[in-house]
């Protein structure tokens, strides 16, 4: 697998592409502070805007780590297609806080059935994306990462 430096394919995303590659999935990991050391947890999440805002709508338990976690977070979405060496990974950065009442009723379906009862929003402040060409030898891969950050209107 190479890349191909033409391709077009192949870079930065608008924040427009980034938006719907967010809206698109529904699973990705959350990067939280737990005490004093960051985690990131699976999570499955539904894709909402507010008055032209992106909001990442999260189901957990109340007594959860994530339930804790309120403040500052990211929210990292992959797509890796190792058979055709193409990747897209997307970071949403914000705020995480509870959710509004205004929109407790949108719910993402969870995998694991136990209740939750908390509602989570992360609101994002920026969002950054990026398609690369996965390159390998018969031991390893090689991805070429840049990260810029696209501001969102709010």
């Amino acid at each position: 697998m190479s890349s191909n430096a033409a391709d077009p394919s192949i870079g930065d995303m608008t924040e427009w592409e980034a938006r719907e590659f967010l809206g698109g999935r529904g699973t990705g990991s959350i990067a939280i502070l737990a005490g004093q050391y960051p985690i990131a947890l699976p999570i499955i999440y539904e894709y909402t805007e507010v008055d032209g805002h992106i909001g990442l709508l999260i189901r957990t338990r109340e007594a959860s780590e994530l339930s804790r976690a309120i403040g500052p977070a990211s929210m990292l979405v992959d797509e890796i297609d190792v058979g055709r060496g193409r990747a897209t990974s997307v970071l949403a950065r914000g705020e995480l806080c509870n959710a509004p009442d205004s929109i407790l009723s949108v719910q993402a379906h969870p995998w694991v059935n136990y209740p939750r009862s908390v509602t989570l929003i992360l609101r994002v402040e920026r969002v950054s994306g990026r398609r690369f060409a996965v390159t390998g030898t018969d031991d390893e891969y090689h991805v070429d990462w840049g990260l810029t950050a696209h501001a969102t209107d709010g």
